[in-house]
């Protein structure tokens, strides 16, 4: 990673602003909306597959990796 490393404001927080735990996220809201999408679910279709997804997608943009 180039540069110093930054602490940011967390994006995902619940209402009662904690952070959003990524196994209730993915159960409750992630998996459900799939479908509506047109997504099949399955273990490749995951948050960290969306991680992962924007993570290219900010390169492709040339966004700095020490940016995300």
């Amino acid at each position: 990673m180039d540069g110093p490393v930054v602490s940011v404001p967390l994006v995902c927080r619940t209402s009662a602003d904690k952070a959003i735990d990524r196994n209730h996220f993915n159960a409750q809201y992630w998996r459900p909306a799939l479908p509506a999408g047109g997504v099949k679910p399955g273990p490749g279709n995951g948050m960290h597959a969306l991680r992962h997804f924007c993570a290219s997608v900010l390169l492709l943009l040339f966004c700095p990796k020490n940016k995300f």
